[in-house]
């Protein structure tokens, strides 16, 4: 429902498939919630490290977002809207 969305700046930590353009935030293939800078950049080297070998790239921006909370009370991001 459009009343449980909000517009917000936050840190998200972007997944990219392979030969993906990483500079383009539309390109990545998910996009997760973080609660900050330094977490972000935290959980981008857990996630480098788990997917040893495989052709995914992460990053971490600060953006614009379009935020939701699910039927579970969580918030997460519904949909990306710009890079700052």
């Amino acid at each position: 429902e459009w009343r449980n969305m909000k517009v917000a700046i936050v840190w998200a930590l972007l997944m990219f498939p392979g030969g993906t353009d990483v500079n383009d935030f539309k390109q990545a293939q998910e996009f997760m919630l973080t609660d900050g800078m330094s977490k972000c950049l935290t959980l981008k080297r857990e996630a480098t490290r788990n997917t040893n070998g495989s052709r995914l790239t992460f990053k971490c921006i600060q953006a614009k977002v379009e935020l939701e909370v699910d039927k579970t009370g969580k918030l997460h991001i519904n949909k990306m809207l710009e890079e700052l």
